[in-house]
């Protein structure tokens, strides 16, 4: 911690060079830890490591903002930006999420009026579909993971599936009632 401190009191008030952020980051990773606050939303001193964009220094508050990427490990397309303020002097760092950064492109509107339409009709038919399982009493379940696989972010494909069961139901309410998701039964 003292020697980060030395080299931050050797630079001037701003943006910090890319040439002092070389010489920063490995004294603020190892010191990391001996910051207040520092162990908020998991992060880590080697997390800082080619990551701390538009750091500025106006003592005693260092400030940066990084990437982190908690969800797209649940398959999201983006990652949060997180702007982190440490005061040298008291030693706490204090963190915010600001933005987000989209990371690949987001998925197409997927048209789930017309797949329940398209699926309310071949009910209706009566015909043989490997979408829909017919049971003798009269029920019918939807292979829901045919219709809308899982491919995706979890989120996305739970919101796509729920649009796509109210349309449906809607569609079907005179002749079918729901008793539960993705299983009808006729009146």
């Amino acid at each position: 911690m003292q020697k980060l401190k030395e080299i931050l009191g050797s630079l001037s008030e701003g943006e910090i060079t890319d040439e002092d952020l070389e010489r920063l980051q490995p004294l603020l990773a190892d010191s990391w830890d001996s910051f207040e606050g520092s162990e908020q939303k998991n992060m880590e001193g080697n997390k800082l490591y080619g990551r701390m964009e538009d750091v500025l220094w106006y003592p005693p508050l260092l400030s940066f903002t990084i990437e982190r990427h908690g969800g797209t490990v649940m398959g999201s397309t983006r990652a949060s930006m997180h702007q982190w303020t440490l005061d040298i002097d008291k030693g706490t760092a204090e963190f915010s999420e600001t933005s987000y950064r989209q990371l690949k492109p987001r998925q197409k509107k997927l048209d789930t009026e017309t797949l329940a339409r398209d699926i309310a009709n071949k009910i209706y038919s009566g015909k043989t579909d490997p979408l829909i399982k017919r049971a003798e009493d009269g029920t019918i379940k939807i292979v829901i993971g045919k219709i809308i696989p899982a491919l995706g972010p979890k989120q996305t494909v739970a919101e796509r599936r729920k649009r796509f069961r109210k349309q449906l139901t809607l569609l079907l309410k005179k002749d079918f009632e729901e008793i539960r998701a993705n299983l009808y039964r006729l009146r």
